[in-house]
């Protein structure tokens, strides 16, 4: 008999441990998930913030070109996901195809702009254009 309550405390010791174990896995998943969102966000906000800078670096290009005139040139890095529209003596910068995540600039001049490859951007002085547009 006093052998028979001596297995019954031991299995009873067990189940309760593997109930705060459980609990504590749970707890533990639940904050691996809420951090997984976490980082989400900061990674999608991160992207945004070096959109921005990748348009403000095509942009500085952009000036130079226009600044230092006929014959200039400039090839800029850019990250894979923005796309460079010329649209008349404005230029918009589109990131991931995503017309909301835009960046709209002002060109002092006419330029021509090549894609040369996947991140590879090409801006050139295009004099033929500022002839035309100049009489």
């Amino acid at each position: 008999m006093v052998l028979m309550e001596l297995y019954k405390k031991k299995g009873q010791v067990s189940l309760e441990y593997l109930i705060l174990a459980a609990i504590g896995l749970s707890l533990i998943l639940v904050a691996l998930i809420s951090l997984n969102s976490i980082n989400k966000k900061f990674m999608k906000g991160y992207d945004i913030l070096q959109f921005k800078n990748d348009a403000d670096q095509l942009n500085s290009a952009i000036n130079e070109v226009c600044i230092l005139g006929k014959g200039n040139q400039r090839n800029v890095l850019i990250h894979e996901d923005i796309n460079v529209i010329q649209m008349g003596d404005k230029v918009r910068y589109v990131y991931q195809n995503d017309i909301k995540n835009s960046v709209l600039k002002k060109s002092y001049c006419n330029l021509g702009i090549t894609h040369l490859s996947k991140g590879k951007i090409n801006i050139y002085y295009n004099d033929m254009l500022n002839r035309i547009s100049a009489r």
